[in-house]
């Protein structure tokens, strides 16, 4: 008798702790911020100069690292998402939480060098059917796939790489490209 009382009690208790852990207003021991507006501070993308600047649109924070694989994975579906939401739009905007600006700008060098490759190709190479499938969440973090990585060559060699980090990936790789080509 005693069991089947304890049974159901048991079976709603784990119910009652997995509901706790699974709700919505449940962030790892935070308070959920859904309904609340961000706070403002400066972006770097044509048309706005601060998140306030986007007041009324869709707009979808993501907070990143380079040092966080999983974090790196889903770069290209939120370009795709960023591409969907576009003409309705929406934008996606990618916060870096990286703390050492030069790091970055090494990891995109040496990833340069380590390929002999622009590190916006590597980008692409590096999803799921790629040639480097995966390789961003290899050598203890090292590899960088966001543009603003190219190799330097000289008389056809590369003799070393180039990293720009701090504007859009299309700002970075200009940057870049002017660099290599001034070498």
């Amino acid at each position: 008798m005693k069991h089947k009382i304890l049974s159901p009690i048991a079976l709603i208790l784990v119910a009652a702790v997995l509901y706790v852990f699974a709700a919505p207003s449940y962030r790892q021991g935070e308070a959920s911020l859904a309904g609340r507006k961000a706070k403002d501070f400066p972006v770097q993308i044509a048309g706005a100069s601060r998140l306030a600047d986007l007041r009324g649109k869709v707009v979808v924070l993501n907070f990143w690292a380079s040092w966080c694989p999983p974090c790196l994975e889903e770069t290209q579906s939120l370009n795709r998402l960023q591409q969907d939401i576009a003409g309705k739009g929406g934008v996606v905007l990618g916060v870096s939480v990286d703390e050492d600006q030069a790091a970055y700008e090494k990891k995109k060098a040496y990833t340069a060098r380590a390929f002999d490759l622009a590190t916006k190709d590597l980008a692409t190479q590096s999803q799921s059917g790629g040639q480097f499938f995966g390789i961003h969440a290899s050598n203890d973090g090292k590899i960088m796939i966001f543009a603003g990585g190219i190799p330097l060559k000289r008389d056809g060699q590369v003799v070393g790489a180039v990293g720009v980090s701090g504007g859009s990936g299309e700002q970075d790789h200009a940057v870049a490209e002017a660099g290599a080509t001034a070498f």
